[in-house]
């Protein structure tokens, strides 16, 4: 039940922070990045992916409900769970963007400041966080663990879950990192390392979620 209603509540979480934040926005906001540079349109706009993002999320989770009994139901769980992570993280982003990415140039200075702290707080913490994984101590973040019974526990593969922690959060801590040098300095060249970063990081995710899955 508590992992069902974690998954609710990360399928309406987009629309929810997208929602608060069309308060705070300016009335055009970055909706589109390509080579030709970034176009901008109305901060409602950004409505559309949360509103897609939920219907996607519900859609997956009436999916892995209608399979719970079957064989394949703990692949298709994990396979939700992780979709809906992913979807959280670049709508995270996305509207992250919206508010230091301004249309007439000039940003807001003590915004920026504020917002490049924060990212750059989060990347140190992951850092901080790997530094332990990376030496198999500290908490075990990852949701196929945190979800197993204590007796499951007792018998999980620990180290193997230690490294998916190292690689996946140190993903995590660099896309933040890239993410703060580029509110600090605008240097193109880190956001474009930003978004291959993240593209690795989801592969890998699914790509361990699928094998362990198999495996079981």
């Amino acid at each position: 039940m508590k992992k069902n209603r974690l998954i609710y509540f990360l399928v309406i979480l987009p629309f929810i922070i997208t929602g608060i934040s069309l308060f705070f926005l300016p009335a055009r906001v970055p909706i589109r990045y390509s080579n030709e540079g970034i176009q901008y349109g109305s901060k409602f706009s950004l409505l559309i992916a949360s509103v897609l993002g939920v219907w996607i999320g519900g859609l997956l989770t009436v999916v892995a409900k209608a399979t719970e009994n079957t064989e394949e139901s703990a692949l298709i769980w994990k396979i939700t769970y992780i979709s809906i992570l992913i979807f959280n993280l670049v709508n995270m982003i996305i509207v992250v963007a919206a508010f230091f990415i301004r249309e007439d140039g000039p940003r807001m200075k003590m915004t920026e400041t504020v917002l490049g702290c924060f990212t750059g707080a989060i990347a140190l913490a992951l850092g901080v966080y790997v530094s332990f994984t990376a030496r198999q101590k500290g908490p075990i973040l990852s949701n196929s663990y945190l979800w197993l019974s204590k007796e499951e526990k007792k018998k999980a593969d620990v180290k193997a879950e230690y490294r998916l922690m190292t690689k996946v959060f140190g993903g995590l801590a660099l896309i933040f990192a890239m993410l703060t040098l580029y509110i600090f300095t605008s240097w193109k060249w880190s956001l474009m390392v930003m978004w291959i970063l993240m593209a690795i990081v989801i592969v890998y995710a699914v790509y361990d979620s699928i094998k362990s899955a198999i495996k079981k």
